[in-house]
């Protein structure tokens, strides 16, 4: 279960629909570290939803694989913050998905079990939006 948290906590703020261009939260889009130095993702449009991939892991033994892929369903909410759901390709597992965007910095929150079980995640910008 650690594993599967860990992923798609870490995805979960890789993978989101798509929101409109003129909207007043921060693009997450582009290259992203999770502040606990193991894992990098990348968001990005993928057909008319964000993915979020994983682009590196310090150490696959934690469940984390490069290549592994959230696609994000997401609404933008009060203030810069973002609000839907993550569908964990290879765990096959959907997460209700929470992310706020301040600078270059996002937090993610995914939870399973109807919001029984959540993890939250904190992340850096490690390149700009495209």
């Amino acid at each position: 279960m650690r594993t599967a948290w860990s992923i798609a906590a870490s995805v979960v703020v890789l993978m989101m629909g798509q929101v409109a261009p003129d909207a007043a939260v921060p693009s997450i889009t582009g290259d992203w570290g999770r502040l606990d130095g193991s894992l990098h993702i990348n968001i990005a449009p993928c057909g008319d939803q964000l993915c979020a991939v994983s682009t590196w892991t310090r150490d696959s033994q934690t469940g984390d694989r490069v290549g592994d892929r959230l696609i994000l369903s997401l609404r933008e909410r009060a203030g810069a913050m973002l609000a839907g759901r993550a569908f964990d390709e290879r765990r096959q597992l959907t997460y209700s998905l929470q992310i706020s965007v301040d600078g270059n910095a996002m937090t993610t929150r995914g939870c399973l079990m109807a919001g029984m079980a959540c993890r939250t995640m904190n992340w850096t910008r490690l390149s700009s939006p495209s």
